[in-house]
């Protein structure tokens, strides 16, 4: 799936918090990972680009009260370990592949192509079977790559969970699931913690412990949020969720400013934010974002027109660097690149030197020397798979047989965008972040 959104004139790249499982498959094309994330931590802290449904903290939090009851009634106890918290998510992952397998199976049409972590596996799950159609190192992976990974920042860092553990639930997850039980109840599909037993997990949550998950007796039973349109979540759930994600300061200033903007791309979103940001006490940083995401942005449609050229049949780089497209690309990526250099604040990001490498490529004379120049820094400095290789004067494509197809730097935004709407602290998903819901690959996990 593409995770480009085209808004406006300008790409859009989602990026997720450092993942060392899923770096590969997420790359960095240019090699901004750091300077990116930092950008990120100044608006969204805590976010990821996959946290872009509320809802999910809802059911998070009522897979984790009750598989936290289901292990400790087999004899957990302990959290020390690294094999005690993987005997723990043993416990937790059943219940959040089964909601999952419960919105796409009571939700209807609209539900079928979403791109919830786990989905495509479940596609091809005989039910009689415990494994989810996972192999072994996909159910291991799914810790990282699924909800649970996702949200675990929010999970420990806003009292979803005691002392921060990540596991043990508190006040805010209690609440939640207790919204949730009330809902299953009314569906006929409430779980049944008995005594487990020398029983594999989810074996036992299949066949005792929440064998009614199928279950959808009301006309709106309880399942995980379509994508489009996004919707406001209940106001029992939305109570707890305004109080827990949106007292963190910077995460609720941007909510805000993000939710009142009429920027219709990204670029001019960037831009405003970094206009309004540090005036309304945000970190001084943020001054420069606009001319970060117009650098990403260039950069990335330099480098999506490069491939698309060579897509089409013309691998060499003199000829390439003639290519209509890539001499509009190039000389964008230009401007960009000085507006960058030319800005004093640029410097207040402690990974700058990343963009300044970047920017820097724009010094070489000639069309043909800066995309030989450009071409090397995307393949020494790209993360994951990288887009292109090269042989000698030839272009090959590289990351077109990895399926790695995007461009762009999200910053968390539409994340955050969505969070703040779910839970009432914004009334609309501004236009610049509105299309981007369906283009975002939230399936990295099979």
């Amino acid at each position: 799936m593409s995770r480009q959104a085209m808004t406006g004139s300008h790409s859009t790249w989602f990026l997720s918090a450092p993942d060392s499982v899923s770096q590969a498959r997420r790359g960095d094309p240019l090699g901004l990972r750091n300077l990116n994330n930092e950008a990120a931590d100044l608006l969204a802290p805590g976010l990821t680009n996959r946290t872009i449904d509320a809802r999910w903290m809802s059911i998070l939090s009522w897979a984790l009260v009750h598989s936290d009851r289901a292990w400790k009634k087999a004899g957990g106890a302990a959290l020390r370990t690294a094999d005690e918290r993987a005997v723990r998510y043993d416990w937790l992952r059943p219940l959040e592949l089964l909601w999952v397998k419960r919105s796409v199976h009571l939700g209807g049409e609209g539900y079928q192509a979403l791109q919830w972590p786990g989905y495509r596996s479940l596609r091809r799950w005989d039910e009689a079977r415990a494994d989810f159609g996972m192999t072994e190192r996909q159910r291991k992976n799914h810790r990282q790559l699924g909800a649970y990974g996702a949200y675990r920042v929010l999970l420990r860092t806003a009292r979803f969970t005691r002392n921060g553990d990540g596991w043990t639930p508190d006040e805010h997850a209690k609440r939640l699931a207790k919204h949730v039980d009330e809902q299953l109840e009314r569906d006929g599909a409430l779980p049944r913690i008995g005594r487990p037993t020398n029983v594999d997990p989810a074996s036992w949550w299949l066949q005792k412990g929440w064998h009614s998950w199928r279950a959808g007796g009301s006309k709106n039973p309880i399942l995980l949020s379509p994508s489009n349109p996004i919707k406001k979540l209940a106001a029992a759930e939305r109570r707890v969720l305004e109080d827990a994600l949106f007292n963190d300061e910077a995460r609720l200033r941007c909510a805000e400013i993000v939710g009142a903007s009429k920027a219709r791309d990204y670029v001019a979103l960037c831009e405003e934010l970094a206009k309004v940001v540090p005036n309304k006490g945000g970190d001084a940083r943020l001054r420069s974002l606009g001319r970060l995401a117009a650098l990403s942005s260039a950069g990335v449609d330099l480098l999506r027109a490069t491939a698309d050229a060579v897509a089409a049949g013309e691998d060499k780089l003199v000829r390439l660097a003639r290519h209509d497209n890539v001499v509009q690309a190039l000389d964008a990526f230009v401007a960009a690149s000085n507006g960058w250099t030319s800005a004093r604040h640029t410097k207040l990001f402690e990974s700058a030197i990343e963009a300044d490498r970047l920017a820097g490529v724009a010094k070489a004379r000639g069309r043909a020397a800066l995309l030989n120049q450009f071409v090397d820094h995307h393949v020494r400095h790209a993360s994951g798979v990288p887009w292109l290789a090269r042989n000698n004067d030839t272009l090959l494509l590289d990351g077109a047989r990895s399926g790695v197809t995007a461009g762009g730097f999200g910053y968390r935004l539409h994340a955050l965008s969505n969070l703040a709407y779910q839970c009432g602290v914004s009334d609309r998903v501004p236009p610049a972040l509105s299309e981007m819901a369906a283009e975002i690959d939230t399936e990295a996990s099979a």
